[in-house]
Order: C-alpha cells, then structure tokens, then sequence
C-alpha cells in the first residue's frame, strides 16, 4: 500500500500503547492460534520436565491465551500495564487479572510456570532486563519454569522496518505504520485511529527494542536461570537469529 504518512497525524490527540487499541485487539490478532500456542506451552512445560498447575502471564492482554490454559485447567493468572487491555480480559470472565509493571509485578504467590509471549518482552528497554528477568525469578516456584518469546532482527527487516496498512476492527478505523531505526534496534508502531462516527482522531506509538538472542540468554543465565533451549518459533527444532521468532525455554538454575 502507498505510504500516505499519516493524514491524521496532525489533528490527532496521543493517548497510551493499548489505551485505544484494546477495543478492537482482538480483531487486530485474529490471525493468532491462541490453541495452538496453549499446546505449545505445555509442550515446552513437558520438555523441561516440571509438573506445572500455576501459570502467571506477564502482559496478559485481553487474556486470550489465559483462556487457553485455563480450559486445560491450569490456575491461571496475569497481568498487563495497560487498564484498558484488562478491562477486555475482565469481560471473558478472567478475575485473577491486575494492573503492573513487568519490573514490579506485585505477585505474592509463587508459580510453576511463568509466560511472556507475542514480542511483549521487546517493550523492556536493555536496563530493565535485568530487573525483569529477577522479578520472574521471585515470582517462581524452585523447580519452576519460564517461557517467553522473541523475535529476530531478520524478522522486522523482512516484515516490519518499512510497513503501512489502513483497516477497519471493531467499529475503528486505523491506520499503522511500522519502521525500524537500526541505529538504536528500536521498532516503531503507530497507530491513528478513529471511529466510524468520526470522533476526534488519537495516535498510539509503541516502541519495541530488538535484542541478539545470544545476549539475551546471556542476560537470563547471568539473572540465575538455566537454559533448557532456544527454539524456531512453536517448534522443538533451534532457534537462531534466522529463525523469525524464537522461544526461550528456562528453568531457576537453584531448582
């Protein structure tokens, strides 16, 4: 589609990542086999070898793979920085839903099995990876596990660095527009947005570090986590950075 760069741009009032999005979220992500993903991670749960009833999501969304879980009667529980992403997870019936930070996640009950998937780990800046991967820590069981995705430089050069679409989710209009600074490894999205009673127009930007999968890991053993594998997205075969997204699958290296 021509690049008309962002006719709404000028009239349009900035609101928070996820403030407007959540209302059509879903719509956004139908392409998404949330079933797929749930075997995916009991898969994962069963390479590593632990027995899993807890599953804590960081950045949880509108819930959707929570559902997943929770129909194979796993406890599930998650939670999400943005309000109004919850409140869309709250109307499917998830109550054991909260507002935090993946830094300062409030948890008080230790889990078998921590999540955090679909490029929700590439809002954590280089900094606050290290307090993130210790929270996780906190948050788990001894023996417990810890599954969470990311993708590839390769993938947002290929897919990502020059991408702009308009649509319609949900009542919205949207158009998004998507590039990559690779000086910083940093990957913009925005989003303006506009409904079809023609209200006044609101921009969503979101910011997305991209990381080399060796640092990466090298951050989750220095943190204290063992390293099970890195893997080709839903799949046991490796991941590398060819791959487009790689699961990381660890366990507490004290267990």
């Amino acid at each position: 589609m021509k690049n008309s760069r962002f006719h709404l741009a000028g009239e349009s009032q900035p609101v928070l990542p996820y403030q407007h999005i959540a209302g059509f979220y879903d719509s956004l992500m139908d392409h998404v086999d949330y079933r797929g993903w749930a075997d995916y991670m009991q898969a994962c749960f069963k390479y590593a070898q632990r027995p899993v009833r807890t599953v804590l999501d960081c950045g949880c969304g509108t819930g959707s793979l929570l559902l997943e879980l929770q129909d194979r009667h796993y406890r599930v529980s998650g939670f999400d920085l943005s309000h109004d992403m919850l409140r869309m997870a709250r109307i499917k019936g998830l109550f054991r839903v909260w507002q935090a930070d993946m830094c300062q996640t409030g948890v008080r009950t230790r889990q078998d099995a921590v999540i955090c998937l679909y490029d929700t780990f590439h809002y954590l800046t280089a900094e606050s990876i290290p307090v993130f991967f210790s929270e996780v820590l906190r948050c788990m069981e001894a023996g417990g596990i810890f599954v969470f995705d990311a993708v590839t430089e390769q993938l947002v050069r290929t897919y990502w660095a020059n991408f702009t679409e308009r649509d319609e989710g949900n009542g919205v209009r949207y158009e998004r527009r998507s590039w990559y600074d690779s000086e910083n490894h940093c990957q913009h999205t925005e989003f303006y947005m506009t409904d079809r009673h023609g209200g006044k127009p609101v921009h969503e930007h979101h910011r997305q570090w991209i990381y080399p999968l060796e640092f990466i890991a090298g951050q989750a053993e220095a943190a204290g986590f063992h390293v099970h594998g890195l893997f080709d997205e839903c799949t046991m075969k490796p991941g590398t950075e060819q791959s487009d997204r790689v699961h990381f699958v660890l366990s507490r290296r004290d267990s």
